[in-house]
């Protein structure tokens, strides 16, 4: 952590600092500045005063010499003082009485000239006094606060030269005179304290930066995610000649330059890389990795040439799937992304896609298991209380078909009984039926949940849900909607249910083809409609023509692993909605199934 100091606080400041200090600070500059122009006034007035001094101390006072010097000395614009060699003050400017409000004349004659100086500043100038007087030194400087006519203290430096005499080379006078220097001591002061705050901000920022790169390479390291940094200080220039050039296809130019290439390859060396991804492309250190990439610099892979697309395109991000060599020179897949900083860097993330996909495989196994069980559950549940519900009309049917049989055998088909039997026939024929209103009935009114409802976002995550999460075909599913649809209101779950099942039928029929899934999703609303339209329709094989009117029957199924139930609950909570379901085949292949939902 820094540490605040004054840099013009009596007890650091010494009165010779202005010209001494250290030339890497900034503020050197302010007392060059201010030093030269005093240099150059007093150089201007110099030959003046030295004969001026010379006249005082060798010639009498006549004929108006002292009044004539006074005159010249008052011209000047600072403060100008002369005093013996021993430093008894012999002469003061009018100056000096307008700066302190003090008379100069009772100044000289009570020797109380040093009365506006700051008792802290007094004994350093008269150290630097004498220090330049015990060295033989022709030139004086210090530094002191003064106390103005209005009370205040300002900085002001004191500068001197001595008088020598031509003949014997002795000092005989001194003079100098006093410069407020204030503007300058506050600059400096600024200068200094923003330093400072800047070096404090600065070791924030560099404890930070190694406190967030530690969390980072926590949070990496152990995971599923590595990383390497790149240098693309060298490229720019390369990225730049191609902007110039109007290079769109970066990849298409270095296969018809091979120069790019080397220079590309060359261009960005390695600056770190996690040791999670250096493991994992089968090296013992970060060295060995650059020592081969340094081998196989002839070439440039998918990472560079994103790297090199991104600068030309002055993108600051990018992404791609790029094939990587392992140390025995075996291609691994890893999806990437690349961050380039202002710094010069570029941070390229590694998704260790192995590791995801057995994750994924694993997971789809168990999602399709669940929904097994949970369909051989429904349908077990579904089936013990049909066949609880059955069971008393087919015995007793079975028990009137004996008795008919008997009787019919027995002659007596005409007999009062038979038109009996038959009566009782009808009546239990009529309870199955019933059975299986009640029954779909009961699955039609489900409480529901309403509320609003965005049909194509539903439709888009039912069919991610659907697939494999790292598969290809996420994106596959084509929606079609109108900008300006009604809000629909109905329950999510429901329609939920049914959008899966019919997806799950269109993926179905796509898997018989082997070809990719070419499925869309229309929702349409007339302009006087009071409802929506939902289709849903693929490219496979359609729907048999004998078929066609068994596709919403219980237990019907051309699948033998499923039960049959999947359209007929589909089309139980449409009308549950009040709208209707249709399953249709397209012209051209394919299946069409498309339902409606009123507005509410």
């Amino acid at each position: 952590m820094s540490t605040y100091e004054d840099p013009w606080s009596i007890d650091q400041v010494s009165p010779s600092d202005v010209l001494t200090s250290d030339k890497s600070r900034p503020w050197w500059v302010f007392g060059q500045l201010w030093y030269w122009t005093l240099t150059a006034m007093i150089g201007v007035s110099g030959s003046l005063l030295s004969r001026w001094w010379r006249g005082y101390d060798l010639q009498p006072r006549v004929n108006g010499d002292a009044s004539a010097r006074q005159e010249l000395a008052d011209a000047l614009p600072h403060v100008i003082w002369g005093t013996s060699t021993d430093g008894k003050c012999e002469f003061l400017n009018d100056r000096y009485t307008e700066t302190f409000g003090i008379n100069r004349s009772n100044a000289i004659k009570e020797q109380t000239w040093v009365d506006p100086i700051h008792p802290a500043d007094l004994e350093k100038m008269q150290s630097a006094w004498r220090s330049a007087i015990g060295s033989g030194n022709s030139y004086y400087s210090a530094l002191a606060r003064m106390r103005m006519n209005d009370g205040s203290y300002r900085w002001m430096e004191s500068i001197g030269r001595s008088v020598r005499s031509l003949k014997t080379g002795d000092t005989l006078k001194w003079f100098g005179s006093l410069v407020d220097v204030q503007n300058q001591v506050e600059d400096r002061e600024t200068i200094a304290r923003l330093q400072f705050d800047l070096q404090a901000i600065s070791d924030e920022w560099e404890r930070k930066s190694g406190e967030s790169d530690a969390r980072l390479r926590a949070m990496f390291e152990p995971r599923e995610v590595g990383w390497i940094d790149y240098d693309v200080n060298s490229v720019r220039s390369l990225s730049e000649s191609l902007r110039t050039q109007g290079v769109t296809d970066v990849g298409d130019h270095l296969e018809k330059h091979p120069t790019d290439i080397l220079a590309l390859s060359r261009g960005l060396p390695f600056l770190d890389a996690s040791q999670h991804i250096v493991s994992l492309l089968g090296f013992e250190s970060f060295e060995s990795m650059v020592a081969r990439r340094v081998r196989s610099s002839h070439t440039a892979g998918d990472v560079e040439i994103a790297i090199l697309t991104a600068l030309v395109h002055g993108s600051a991000t990018t992404c791609g799937i790029a094939k990587l060599p392992d140390a025995g020179g075996v291609i691994k897949v890893f999806p990437f992304t690349v961050c380039i900083l202002e710094t010069g860097v570029a941070k390229v993330l590694f998704l260790d896609a192995s590791v995801s996909e057995a994750h994924a495989e694993a997971a789809g196994k168990a999602r399709v298991e669940l929904a097994r069980v949970n369909r051989v559950a429904a349908a077990s549940a579904l089936s013990a209380s049909l066949i609880h519900q059955i069971s008393q009309p087919i015995t007793a049917i079975s028990l009137d078909v004996a008795t008919a049989t008997r009787l019919i055998a027995s002659g007596e088909s005409k007999s009062p009984a038979v038109g009996k039997v038959m009566d009782r026939l009808r009546w239990n024929t009529q309870r199955l039926a019933d059975v299986g209103t009640s029954t779909r009935e009961t699955l039609r009114s489900a409480p529901q949940t309403l509320e609003t409802v965005d049909i194509a976002d539903l439709a888009l995550r039912s069919y991610r849900l659907l697939l494999d999460p790292l598969g290809t075909d996420q994106e596959s599913l084509k929606i079609v909607a109108n900008d300006d649809l009604p809000a629909v209101v109905a329950d999510p779950v429901a329609l939920q249910q049914v959008l899966s099942a019919l997806l799950q039928n269109s993926l179905d029929a796509h898997n018989l083809t082997g070809e990719p899934p070419d499925i869309s999703v229309t929702i349409l609303s007339g302009s006087r409609s009071r409802e929506i339209t939902v289709a849903v329709a693929d490219r496979g094989p359609g729907i048999d023509r004998e078929h066609i009117t068994l596709v919403f029957d219980p237990f019907f199924s051309t699948k033998t692993n499923r039960l049959g139930f999947g359209l007929t609950v589909c089309q139980s909570v449409v009308e549950g909605f009040g709208g209707q379901l249709t399953l249709t085949n397209r012209p051209g292949g394919g299946a069409l199934a498309q339902f409606t939902i009123p507005l509410r």
